[in-house]
């Protein structure tokens, strides 16, 4: 009875442990699925402020269309006085020459009956023409000498009036004219509005598309992180199975079974621990990432290229491949349930289940994991439950 009670404090023991861990993905599957749900939001944000914007758009582009309409018909109307301008002037030309014509004759008329004078009027009675005559056309030439300063004074009346009309379609071009510079600024604004309104469009259009793309990314993880959980449920049950079995075998061959790596006290080492590589810590630990949202699991340091890498502690090496969202990703298990986690790097130079010593050289860097800067991703777990590196590295 009493052997049969260790072995249902073991297996208690090893599922309660084995689940830590899946409770802790479960946890980082709930985040996932948040974020989703955040990103959802913000698309439908997006495509809400687009259709504003397109609305806005159209608004613009029929102001444009107005204010270009008002252009055409002031074009128009400047047209017409410019040809009503040009045709007074050369009806005052005309009228100007009608009048020099005009007072030219008459001068000269004027000139001829002067010189003729009284001994015209003697000489027509000593030829013996009739007085009366001579009367008559005296009066005559007065009539007429009247009769033409009148018109030359009619025609300088209309011209002076020609002249009133030409300074009144002068000012209406000018205030035309005025009138084309205003709408004409107008339509550059507008042009201007239309173009930012075209380019906030880009850009929102562009902020949908990567919120999308992130969407898609999460989901597909969120598959990921599921089938890791299922799997870490299948291997809690199994390895609770497996340790039974093996309290209950009393002799078991070397050959049969796999040890485990035991490694050292790594709990020992806190506050002792290296960086990993030499550099600046960019992200913090438990931060949210400004891509996703999602808070980090350990921090990233910023280094050169190529910089050497190394293991922290002594251990045994559990994974090593690329891995999305980590890049290229080395795992290194220090026995206890402790384990570092080295990603982003150009290149790993170790195989899986290589034994490490600490301060080996495992990888170099790299920005194999998509933020675009070179630098190294560092994190620590214990029951695959993250901690902050920064409290068990020297400082």
């Amino acid at each position: 009875m009493r052997f049969n009670h260790l072995i249902f404090l073991l297996f208690y023991t090893i599922v309660t442990s084995a689940y830590a861990g899946v409770d802790e993905s479960s946890k980082d599957l709930d985040n996932v699925k948040n974020q989703i749900k955040t990103i959802d939001k913000e698309i439908k944000e997006n495509k809400a402020k687009k259709a504003d914007i397109s609305k806005e758009l159209k608004a613009q582009e029929q102001k444009i269309s107005e204010t270009r309409k008002e252009i055409h018909s002031i074009n128009k109307k400047s047209k017409q006085n410019l040809a009503k301008l040009k045709k007074l002037n050369d009806d005052q030309a005309e009228l100007i020459e009608d009048i020099n014509n005009k007072k030219s004759y008459l001068s000269n008329f004027l000139q001829d009956f002067h010189k003729r004078g009284e001994s015209s009027y003697l000489q027509s009675i000593i030829k013996g023409e009739n007085p009366s005559n001579i009367m008559r056309d005296q009066k005559l030439q007065s009539y007429y000498t009247s009769a033409q300063i009148d018109l030359i004074k009619d025609l300088e009346s209309k011209n002076n009036k020609l002249i009133e009309t030409k300074q009144i379609i002068k000012k209406t071009i000018s205030k035309i004219e005025n009138l084309k510079k205003d709408k004409g600024k107008v339509k550059e604004q507008l042009e201007d509005e239309k173009n930012q309104k075209k380019q906030l469009l880009v850009i929102v259009d562009n902020e949908i598309k990567n919120k999308e793309q992130i969407k898609q990314k999460l989901i597909e993880d969120e598959k990921k992180l599921k089938s890791i959980i299922d799997e870490l449920l299948k291997k809690a049950a199994k390895e609770a199975k497996d340790q039974i079995r093996l309290k209950d075998t009393k002799k078991t061959k070397s050959n049969e079974t796999v040890v485990p790596f035991e490694g050292g006290d790594f709990k020992k080492l806190k506050g002792k621990l290296p960086y990993p590589v030499k550099g600046n810590i960019k992200y913090q630990f438990d931060t949210k990432r400004k891509d996703t949202g999602i808070k980090w699991k350990g921090i990233f340091i910023t280094a050169k290229e190529g910089e050497e890498v190394i293991a922290v502690a002594d251990g045994k090496v559990a994974y090593a491949d690329w891995l999305r969202g980590f890049g290229n990703l080395i795992i290194i298990d220090h026995g206890q349930g402790y384990m570092s986690l080295y990603g982003y790097n150009e290149s790993i130079l170790l195989n899986v289940n290589d034994e490490v010593k600490a301060g080996d050289v495992i990888a170099t860097v790299g920005n194999t994991g998509g933020l675009g800067i070179d630098g190294l991703y560092y994190e620590l777990r214990k029951d695959s439950k993250p901690f902050d590196p920064t409290s068990w590295s020297k400082k």
